[in-house]
């Protein structure tokens, strides 16, 4: 949750999960995300290896509240692209929410939203509850 915006997303913990990310994916719907979730260590930068379509990158900070956002993030021309631009954090960060590309504008989340997420299965709450 971001703010009133229920975001429904898949959670990648594992630097294996991670690792892999959305890519591959054909696309995104609304209202859906991957959350990357850091326990003890902090996200040094993201990229867009094997990405098929844009997304919305949402940085959690430390508070639970959005510290920065970078939107309209474009796939690589290529699939086999090499040479792939780093995404970085503004600040310290706990975790990232990757959206589809409009997604930040179109549900109205700006810097500073409070987030908070749970597992709904087992109701963990990866750092940030409400």
């Amino acid at each position: 949750m971001i703010g009133d915006q229920i975001i429904i997303a898949e959670v990648a913990s594992s630097p294996e999960q991670r690792s892999v990310g959305l890519s591959g994916k054909e696309y995104l719907k609304n209202g859906r995300g991957m959350l990357f979730y850091y326990a003890n260590n902090r996200p040094s930068g993201f990229w867009m290896k094997g990405m098929l379509f844009g997304l919305d990158i949402l940085w959690i900070g430390e508070d639970c509240r959005i510290i920065g956002v970078i939107e309209n993030v474009s796939p690589p021309e290529s699939v086999l692209s090499t040479e792939l631009e780093i995404y970085i954090a503004p600040k310290a960060a706990i975790g990232v929410l990757e959206i589809g590309a409009g997604q930040t504008k179109a549900l109205g989340i700006n810097i500073g939203a409070k987030v908070a997420y749970q597992d709904e299965r087992s109701k963990h709450h990866y750092g940030c509850s409400e």
